[in-house]
């Protein structure tokens, strides 16, 4: 059974809003109630865990990320998949006017048959030649699973893409914290992991979580009684009814 789109958003306190998508994006997407339940700002958009697009679920996307400029908001791409990437390079609107600042590239160590994927930031790939991989296993040098021309092709079409004023990067992406939308920041919220090879069950198409920085406070449990407000209380039990039965002992007598 095809697991359905699942969309996770975590509102902070402090209104920076984070959007993780995972699954297939497909004709089943529900991606404009997703964005009837967002406002004007702008939104981290992590798509590390889509795992497959079909034809409608792509024509919905570029619909959707249209009618969220239209409502103001701008998204940012982070941690874009493998199938991200393949629509990046087959649609040339794919990504809209959002900002892609980084991707995962799919990497094999043929030496002890690990796989990674490579979280590879836009920003620094224009500035030298494409990144290269050690295996976390063995140490040796891994490759790319997918043609190097084809994988990074759509990376010269984002030359171009707008930079982030500094009073559109004033978000709080970071802990608690009121700091700018940077690399440090989407790679702490974007880690790539590779797909599951175990079967997962279905969930609903959204799910609503509270952000990590909401506590929710727990009712303190009641103080136990002392040992030595225990130890006086046993005491003038026994007082009392040594009282007792002295009075009763003297009236008999």
């Amino acid at each position: 059974m095809t697991e359905k789109l699942v969309a996770t958003v975590e509102q902070r306190r402090s209104g920076a809003r984070v959007i993780k998508l995972a699954g297939v994006l497909d004709e089943d997407n529900r991606l404009r109630e997703l964005g009837e339940k967002l406002s004007g700002g702008t939104v981290l958009i992590n798509l590390a865990g889509v795992e497959r697009i079909n034809s409608i679920g792509g024509r919905d996307w570029v619909k959707w990320l249209a009618a969220l400029e239209a409502q103001g908001i701008r998204p940012i791409l982070v941690s874009c998949s493998p199938a991200i990437v393949l629509q990046l390079n087959r649609v040339k609107n794919f990504a809209g006017n959002a900002m892609v600042k980084s991707f995962q590239a799919p990497y094999h160590c043929e030496s002890c048959d690990a796989d990674k994927l490579l979280l590879v930031h836009v920003s620094e790939l224009r500035d030298r030649a494409r990144p290269s991989c050690s295996c976390d296993v063995c140490g040796a040098r891994m490759k790319l699973t997918e043609d190097p021309v084809t994988y990074f092709a759509f990376v010269k079409d984002l030359r171009n893409q707008r930079e982030e004023t500094p009073s559109e990067r004033e978000i709080d992406f970071a802990r608690g914290s009121k700091a700018a939308v940077s690399d440090e920041h989407i790679k702490r919220v974007s880690k790539p992991r590779l797909p599951m090879r175990d079967s997962r069950p279905s969930f609903a198409a959204h799910h609503f979580r509270k952000s990590e920085h909401e506590v929710v406070m727990m009712p303190a449990p009641a103080p136990a009684t002392s040992s030595a407000a225990y130890i006086t209380l046993m005491l003038t039990v026994i007082v009392c009814t040594i009282g007792v039965a002295v009075a009763i002992v003297y009236l008999i007598l």
